[in-house]
């Protein structure tokens, strides 16, 4: 599980540092959608949700989803049926377009468990 948070918090890195202005000056377009990378490990169902995730850094989050043996999905978001929720990275307050990750967990975890997880990592939890 501890593996599962870490990687969460270097892909939410990756992922964000690459927002920068691109090669050509401008700005990278985020898409318009939402993504989700699912992944089972050791019986734990947890699914990654991004909001905002620039077009550039997607091959960053495709590589990342791929690397846990995760199924990434665009325009989708992670399922709510026994999301018992989540930690979210990223985001700021009135901030729209500050990409976001939610880290979601499901009924093989408890609330507790999951709210516990987030606060270790310095994160907020996110009810599904």
């Amino acid at each position: 599980m501890l593996k599962l948070l870490g990687f969460a918090v270097s892909l939410f890195v990756l992922v964000a540092c690459g927002t920068e202005d691109d090669s050509s000056g401008s700005s990278s377009q985020a898409l318009d959608t939402t993504t989700k990378c699912d992944v089972v490990t050791s019986g734990v169902k947890s699914c990654f949700e991004y909001t905002n995730l620039p077009e550039a850094n997607f091959s960053i989050a495709s590589a990342a989803c791929a690397e846990v043996n995760g199924t990434l999905t665009t325009k989708a978001a992670c399922s709510r049926t026994d999301n018992v929720g989540g930690c979210s990275q990223g985001g700021s307050a009135g901030q729209s377009s500050d990409i976001k990750l939610v880290h979601y967990y499901y009924s093989s975890m408890t609330v507790d468990q999951v709210k516990q997880l987030c606060s270790g990592a310095s994160e907020q939890y996110v009810a599904p």
